[in-house]
């Protein structure tokens, strides 16, 4: 019976280096497998992560652009207002000119125009009185719309010093010049 024992325990002996050979080459395998999935982790991670960082950078760069871009247009708006207030209070200046101012600039106009004696001034009504004592060879008249300046119609055509539509007229060839001088040494 020792032959068989004998080669029952050499077939267990074989068995068990088979079985432990297989065991360690299984545990080898697993950390292989193990390794290479590490580094696919890692280098998905990192992928992922730099993925996130160009979202954030582009997202990053979106919000600085629009706050540029938000920034830019309340500075436009704020110019706008400001040309606006600056071409009113030019308009009501015109509007409220004196006399003296008013009497001296129609002559002046009157003077420069070719216009025959069939001609006729319209004023402001306010201004009606000022005018007939000023405009010689010229019949004067009062034009309820005409609210600042004054129009001189021949017939065929109509010269405007209406002031008020005259700096609308020159407003943006203005504007430029005007914003200059409002904003000079503030930029």
């Amino acid at each position: 019976m020792s032959t068989i024992t004998n080669i029952t325990e050499k077939i267990l002996a074989e068995a068990n280096e088979q079985a432990e050979a297989v065991l360690k080459e299984a545990q080898e395998k697993t950390e292989e497998l193990l390794l290479k999935r590490r580094k696919d982790l890692e280098t998905e991670g990192e992928r992922e992560l730099e993925k996130a960082e160009r979202t954030a950078a582009a997202m990053s760069e979106r919000l600085v652009n629009g706050a540029v871009l938000e920034s830019r247009d309340v500075l436009l708006k704020a110019r706008q207002d400001l040309l606006d207030r600056a071409f009113d209070a030019a308009a009501q200046s015109l509007k409220n000119i004196s006399d003296e101012e008013y009497g001296l600039f129609l002559k002046k106009m009157l003077e420069r125009l070719d216009y025959d004696s069939e001609a006729v001034l319209l004023v402001p009504p306010s201004r009606l009185s000022l005018v007939q004592g000023l405009a010689a060879g010229i019949a004067v008249k009062a034009e309820e719309t005409l609210e600042s300046g004054f129009l001189v119609d021949t017939g065929p055509s109509r010269y405007n010093f209406d002031f008020s539509q005259l700096l609308d007229f020159r407003r943006n060839e203005l504007e430029r010049d005007v914003l200059s001088v409002l904003l000079e040494g503030k930029e």
